[in-house]
């Protein structure tokens, strides 16, 4: 998507978007007191912190490192490998964790008991 929008020239209102996307996301972030850490969690972190990381990596690579003259479309590529690896990870991490998730809360549904 990254390569449409600098075609297009969009790729400052694509900064500032993910700058307010940054500020919105901490801002509703509990404390870490809130909710206890679960290994699940830290999945999910890591693999946050991870795609993030990636992504920062390859918008920096694309402005400071020229690509070739026989690769004019690496850069493009490189994002739409990304992407595509990241959100295939993501689909995995979750549905991974949608079946393995332990409900002790009880089930939905379950007969009162007086």
């Amino acid at each position: 998507m990254y390569p449409l929008l600098i075609r297009d020239g969009v790729a400052l209102a694509y900064a500032a978007t993910i700058g307010l996307y940054l500020l919105v996301i901490t801002a509703l972030v509990p404390a870490d007191g809130a909710q206890p850490v679960t290994l699940a969690k830290q999945h999910g972190r890591l693999l946050a912190v991870l795609g993030c990381g990636g992504a920062v990596v390859l918008h920096l690579l694309q402005a400071l490192v020229p690509a070739p003259q026989q690769l004019p479309w690496l850069h493009d590529r490189l994002f739409i490998t990304y992407s595509f690896v990241f959100m295939a990870g993501c689909m995995v991490y979750l549905n991974w964790r949608q079946w393995h998730h332990q409900d002790d809360s009880g089930r939905v549904g379950k007969a009162k008991t007086a």
